[in-house]
């Protein structure tokens, strides 16, 4: 609106204001793991903590509680480093994880 009345080019107070935008799309990947429930609020935060992803309640079948963990970045960087913090904090590692991002695979769960 200011740009309008000025008579400015749209966009060249912001740009005149503020570096060009570096920013760029990290991927972004959902798994889903059977876990314990009070695993979820630890590896939450510690997964904002260090800008991995988050984690929340995925679903319950009766039997089992799934644990839903959006990871940002490449997978197999985030799935390594998210191997680590179970081991690190003594969070029960699952047998196996479900992608639930495409291409929606299930996958044993790296050890370290």
């Amino acid at each position: 609106m200011i740009e309008t009345l000025s008579g400015a080019e749209p966009g060249s107070l912001i740009r005149r204001h503020f570096s060009p935008a570096t920013w760029r799309p990290r991927p972004r990947h959902t798994l889903h793991i059977v876990g314990e429930p009070s695993t979820l609020g630890p590896l939450s935060s510690v997964l904002h903590e260090l800008g991995l992803g988050r984690a929340d309640i995925g679903g319950y079948d009766g039997k089992d509680f799934t644990l839903e963990i959006e990871l940002r970045g490449e997978l197999d960087v985030a799935m390594a480093r998210l191997a680590r913090l179970f081991d690190e904090h003594g969070f029960q590692a699952p047998a196996e994880a479900t992608l639930k991002t495409p291409p929606h695979t299930t996958f044993p769960w790296p050890h370290q």
